[in-house]
C-alpha cells in the first residue's frame, strides 16, 4: 500500500522531474554498447520504481563518498523495484544501482563521471517529495 502510494506520487506529482532524470540517465547509457540500447521508457519506468522503493526520504551523498547506511538503502531499493517489475530487465535496474552506487566502466571520462554526478545529485531532491518532504 505505502509503495503504491509513494509510486502514484512520483508518476503524477514528481512527473517532470522524473523525466528529467530519465533523460539524464539516458544520456549516460548512450556511452557504452551494453547499455545504449535501453529506452528512454524503460529507463523512466525504473527510475519511478528505485524511487518509490527508497526507505527514506533522503539520501545523503557528498562528492564521490558513499556511507554505508545510504549503499544500503540505494541496494534495497533497486533489489526491490527489480523483484516488483519482473516484465522489466533486471540489467536497466543493475545499471541504475550502478550510477546510483557510482560504480564507473572503466573507460569513462571524467565527463561522463560528472554528467552521473549531475544524475545523481537530483534524486535526493526528488524523491523527498514522495514522502512528502520537502526538497
Amino acid at each position: 500500500m505505502v509503495y503504491e502510494k509513494k509510486k502514484l506520487v512520483t508518476q503524477v506529482a514528481m512527473s517532470g522531474e522524473i523525466n528529467t532524470l530519465a533523460h539524464y540517465l539516458n544520456n549516460i547509457s548512450e556511452k557504452n554498447r551494453h547499455t545504449r540500447d535501453f529506452t528512454l521508457n524503460s529507463l523512466t519506468r525504473a527510475v519511478t520504481e528505485v524511487i518509490a522503493f527508497f526507505p527514506v526520504y533522503r539520501t545523503y551523498i557528498n562528492s564521490w563518498t558513499i556511507n554505508d547506511r545510504d549503499r544500503q538503502h540505494i541496494e534495497a531499493a533497486v533489489s526491490k523495484a527489480k523483484r516488483q517489475n519482473p516484465a522489466l530487465s533486471a540489467f536497466i535496474f543493475d545499471f541504475l544501482g550502478t550510477v546510483l552506487l557510482l560504480k564507473f566502466p572503466a573507460d569513462f571520462s571524467e565527463e561522463d563521471k560528472k554528467g552521473v554526478a549531475r544524475f545523481r545529485d537530483e534524486i535526493p531532491a526528488d524523491h523527498s517529495a514522495c514522502h512528502g518532504k520537502g526538497g
